[in-house]
């Protein structure tokens, strides 16, 4: 039973930002990652360009099942984050770094998240799990660089 308020199965929008073609390979692992969990809950995925003409037609060519826009801010993680938001749909919106891997789990009136640097194993105290209930705005941050604002 979820609380009064809270939707059963809350959607969540996942805004991935990238900037290089040099981090192609991770890129996709992230995008990946993030939609082997649309079993799990209701994903939208939105991948942010950050002023990189051949990484956004690569991007949009290549990346099936995700949004890819630009970042119509001003050059940067904080324009292309806000360039996301603007377009996401979700009732939480999560910020994750094309180089992490991502694992999400809704369950009724939570969401529980983690998330995994794909390149090397982090020490156990920055492996955090968090639980956020999701009844007024929250701002999470994860370890991998995966953040979460719920709303």
């Amino acid at each position: 039973m979820t609380e009064p308020g809270v939707p059963a199965r809350s959607r969540i929008s996942v805004v991935i930002c990238a900037y290089t073609e040099d981090r192609w390979g991770d890129l996709v692992e992230a995008v990946e990652s993030v939609q082997a969990q649309a079993g799990c809950v209701d994903l939208e995925t939105i991948v942010v360009i950050d002023h990189n003409p051949s990484l956004l037609e690569r991007a949009g060519r290549s990346l099936a099942g995700v949004r890819v826009t630009e970042n119509v801010e001003g050059r940067g993680l904080s324009g292309a984050r806000n360039s996301g938001v603007a377009l996401a749909t979700g009732d939480v919106v999560a910020f994750m770094d094309d180089d992490a891997v991502a694992a999400i789990v809704a369950i009724p009136g939570t969401l529980l998240g983690t998330a995994i640097g794909p390149k090397y194993e982090p020490p156990p105290e920055y492996n955090a799990t968090v639980t956020l209930t999701i009844e007024q705005p929250q701002h999470v941050e994860l370890a991998g660089g995966v953040e979460g604002t719920g709303v």
